[in-house]
């Protein structure tokens, strides 16, 4: 274990105002955004993709308090993709920054050296530092029992459970995951509302498989709970419902031609999980989040703005779908709501639930900037999103975002 003080400046803009305002009404004190990019001048200027070992991707920190500078931090330059990095909350006041090692091998979805896993303590000012025995992959944390999961990557069914109390991780447990007989990739990990929960997406199968934490006097553990369900073609993040009753997956397809939500019934007692439906949205769902009471489904879709220009579904014109929630679990497609931003990569419900914050790596035009940019959401209305005129600008590869 590392622990070191994280030196939190500010960055200087220059060559122009910067809007870096959230707005006033929007539920939420923070944005933190992570951003695949090498900010070597420490401006929105100067906005460099390198690929060295030198130059470090950031985490940005905006206020509402401090609208004018956002806050920079240099965290582990990864050249192995976005799927390595996550922004995510923990007890309201950790965040998780990284995860997997810098390589010049090209780009990748996965690590196969150590991973390192990194977590920024907002309130304390530092990051606390821990080497996995193998690499990283896609990671989540278990809000309520203190648990930080981590997959190994380079074609492995296994994860690392590293256990968080006071601060620090105290116990790290490697578990092999049951339920596939050859060694996959996985795409995603996430825990359920309880914690109680871990849904595990695996890439070259397009299996998700569901896993009870379990406890004993050797640990924490997880059993495989019925057997993975086929969802789609090409699943990727996924939500549990807030009832734990009902999983969703954001399904690409193969190619990015197409996109849909795969839906779930599950039953964790007898493991008799059953495929519901497979529902239209555009094509690439990049993100999928449920509104905070639980009732909607939004998806943010690249549609075909990340195809060459000579594809027939090329646009560039992105879109969020809205899905309402059924009692029976299954979802009905409330609406489509296009959006000039390329290569969304995240979106996120303020705290009342009644705005979204959707951030975008590229700019339309504007090829050396990311923006977030904000939506008023009334899904009861025959309109249930309306696009807000604010607009935070980013650096270019900005791709992982937390409201806070």
């Amino acid at each position: 274990m590392n622990l070191k003080n994280a030196l939190l400046a500010l960055l200087a803009v220059s060559g122009g105002a910067i809007n870096a305002q959230i707005p006033e009404d929007f539920d939420a004190e923070s944005l933190y955004i992570l951003v695949d990019s090498d900010l070597d001048k420490k401006n929105y200027q100067e906005v460099i993709m390198n690929d060295n070992e030198v130059g470090k991707d950031q985490l940005l920190i905006i206020r509402k308090e401090a609208e004018e500078h956002p806050t920079s931090l240099e965290i582990s330059n990864s050249l192995k993709g976005y799927a390595n990095q996550v922004v995510t909350n923990y007890d309201g006041r950790y965040v998780l920054v990284s995860s997997g090692d810098s390589s010049l091998q090209g780009y990748s979805s996965y690590t196969t050296e150590k991973g390192m896993v990194r977590i920024l303590d907002t309130k304390h000012g530092t990051i606390l530092e821990e080497e996995l025995n193998s690499g990283a992959g896609p990671i989540a944390i278990n809000h309520l029992k203190g648990i930080v999961a981590v997959a190994a990557g380079a074609e492995a069914n296994s994860v690392s459970l590293l256990i968080w109390k006071d601060r620090a991780v105290t116990n790290i447990i490697e578990v092999f995951l049951k339920g596939l007989v050859v060694k996959d990739q996985i795409s995603n990990l996430v825990w359920s509302s309880t914690g109680s929960y871990l849904a595990v997406t695996f890439e070259h199968s397009n299996k998700v498989a569901f896993y009870r934490l379990t406890k004993d006097k050797d640990g924490v553990g997880l059993e495989l709970k019925g057997q993975p369900v086929d969802c789609g073609v090409n699943p990727g993040v996924g939500v549990f419902s807030l009832d734990e009753q009902y999983f969703y997956a954001a399904d690409q397809n193969k190619d990015y031609k197409k996109g849909s939500v795969a839906g779930v019934k599950l039953d964790m007692v007898s493991g008799q999980h059953e495929f519901l439906q497979s529902a239209t949205a555009n094509i690439g769902p990049e993100m999928i989040r449920l509104s905070p009471d639980g009732k909607f489904l939004v998806t943010v879709n690249r549609r075909g703005a990340h195809l060459p220009s000579s594809d027939k579904n090329n646009t560039r014109m992105t879109s969020i779908s809205v899905f309402k929630i059924l009692k029976n679990g299954k979802l009905k497609p409330l609406g489509e709501y296009p959006f000039s931003s390329l290569y969304p990569s995240d979106l996120r419900f303020d705290k009342s639930g009644s705005m979204l914050a959707v951030v975008a790596n590229k700019v339309n035009g504007e090829e050396e900037q990311g923006e977030v940019i904000f939506w008023d959401f009334t899904p009861n209305k025959k309109i249930q999103l309306k696009l807000r005129s604010e607009r935070i600008v980013v650096p270019r590869g900005a791709h992982s975002m937390l409201v806070h």
